[in-house]
């Protein structure tokens, strides 16, 4: 999927009339990363949190906490969060969907 890029008007160029710029596409990919921190904390805590490499590490951190585990989506403009559940039943889903 691709988020198009409202066009805008170029007025700084030699001949001094604008021009209409063409759109650009680009992957929608929005997150710099996930973090895993208990449900219990009720708030993000970029410090007290684990920071995961992608969305499969971030499962494998929230069971490593042996507790319930909430994975939060961080955007790289913007602020985090909740993205889902670390638990058994959100694995047993995603194993029916994208045989993880």
């Amino acid at each position: 999927m691709t988020v198009g890029l409202p066009a805008y008007f170029a007025t700084d160029l030699p001949h001094g009339g604008p021009i209409l710029a063409t759109y650009q596409t680009k992957p929608l990919m929005l997150f710099a990363s996930f973090a895993v921190q208990p449900t219990a904390w009720q708030s993000f805590d970029d410090h007290g949190c684990q920071w995961a490499t992608d969305i499969h590490h971030a499962y494998r951190l929230g069971q490593a906490w042996g507790e319930p585990c909430m994975i939060w989506a961080v955007p790289h403009n913007g602020n985090a969060y909740r993205w889902c559940r670390c638990d058994s039943n959100t694995n047993a889903i995603a194993d029916m969907v994208f045989g993880c």
